[in-house]
């Protein structure tokens, strides 16, 4: 089993990306690794996992979201996250050897309010 990519998923300010404050748009993203953990170069790489959870290292949720580097949290998770949730990425490739997780990222999402609307009469 010589793939197991380095998940050298080079992950934006040390993890995923995650676009502040919340919004419905908050997304994750990630840079693609280019080589296997043996350093030979990476050509077989199928797609990514995103996986999340309330508490840090204990993910409850996951799902493939094929061969794609950016996701829409509320779409991944197919609703809209309130509190503390954390999220890690996994690699596979073609025979479907998952690669361990990335570093995590953890985030609380506030619910915000819209704006007041002005008028004058």
């Amino acid at each position: 089993m010589k793939w197991l990519i380095s998940i050298a998923i080079v992950l934006i300010s040390a993890g995923l990306l995650i676009a502040l404050p919340y919004q419905p748009k908050t997304t994750l993203s990630w840079d693609a690794p280019t080589t296997n953990t043996d350093g030979t170069p990476l050509i077989d790489l199928l797609g990514y996992k995103v996986y999340w959870g309330i508490v840090s290292g204990t993910y409850t949720g996951n799902k493939d979201v094929g061969n794609v580097t950016l996701v829409n949290i509320a779409q991944t998770m197919a609703m809209t996250p309130r509190g503390n949730y954390c999220f890690a990425v996994t690699a596979y490739d073609v025979e479907l050897n998952e690669s361990a997780y990335s570093n995590e990222i953890c985030n609380n999402f506030k619910k915000q309010s819209n704006s007041p609307v002005l008028r004058m009469n």
